[in-house]
């Protein structure tokens, strides 16, 4: 928050919250990203050729088919289970074993240890049965990322529509009037009160495990007695003491 007009008589504030607008804009983007990245169906088809050789294709395709990418794979020899281990534990999936390599089934790991080893099982159970003719194996991770991708594109617009509101305080002390007005996405809140009925402004102080975070608020002698400029605490305490060390020298408050 700013002083954007300053007169004996006049003081008007203007706050753009930017920094909630890019972090709700990164938030949704981290969502749809985990979307287009790790929401796909990969299709494993296998065609025995020879008793002991298949000719196999692995296609991955994303959301509603699109993004199709598709791998030939020469001579599968096995298939196992690949482990990655972090603070947050431990995800899977499958790799194949060709002559010329290995292959990852999918690009990411995911939990789930029991599928990806069934998938692994059902593929070594094909490639030592000479009498199956082919093999046709899916993983669906689609709708499953579609939802939680949607959880943080949901949050993130949420932040920067709901929060992220342009606020105007306009003081008038010829007028006694103050108008605080709140600019949304859905429209413009507008709330007036007398500037003779200001008896305190405070910087408040809301705290928990990640430290503190502040907002000015001014404390009125009647009806609804605080009123906070943003609806919001924000880290920045220098900043808020500033604005109302300010506010209480054009206010003539003690």
């Amino acid at each position: 928050m700013k002083v954007v007009k300053e007169t004996p008589n006049q003081l008007t504030l203007l706050h753009r919250p930017i920094w909630l607008w890019l972090f709700g804009l990164i938030f949704a983007g981290a969502g749809l990203a985990a979307i287009a990245t790790f929401g796909k169906v990969v299709t494993l088809n296998c065609n025995r050729t020879a008793p002991v050789q298949s000719n196999c294709q692995l296609k991955a395709a994303g959301l509603l088919g699109l993004a199709a990418q598709e791998t030939a794979l020469d001579s599968l020899q096995s298939a196992k289970v690949e482990r990655s281990s972090s603070s947050d534990g431990d995800t899977f999936r499958v790799v194949l074993v060709t002559n010329q390599g290995e292959v990852p089934f999918t690009d990411y790991y995911s939990s789930g240890e029991n599928g990806k080893q069934e998938i692994a099982t059902q593929i070594s159970t094909f490639l030592s049965s000479p009498q199956a003719s082919s093999l046709t194996l899916q993983q669906d991770d689609r709708w499953f990322m579609f939802m939680f991708g949607s959880v943080f594109v949901i949050a993130g617009l949420a932040v920067a529509i709901g929060m992220g509101e342009i606020v105007v305080c306009e003081f008038d002390r010829s007028s006694d009037s103050l108008l605080l007005k709140r600019h949304g996405l859905f429209g413009t809140k507008v709330s007036e009160r007398r500037i003779h009925e200001i008896e305190a402004v405070r910087v408040e102080e809301s705290r928990d495990s990640d430290g503190s975070t502040y907002r000015v608020s001014l404390m009125f002698t009647v009806g609804d007695r605080l009123l906070p400029l943003t609806s919001y605490y924000s880290s920045g305490r220098d900043s808020k003491q500033a604005i109302a060390d300010q506010l209480r020298k054009f206010l003539q408050l003690n």
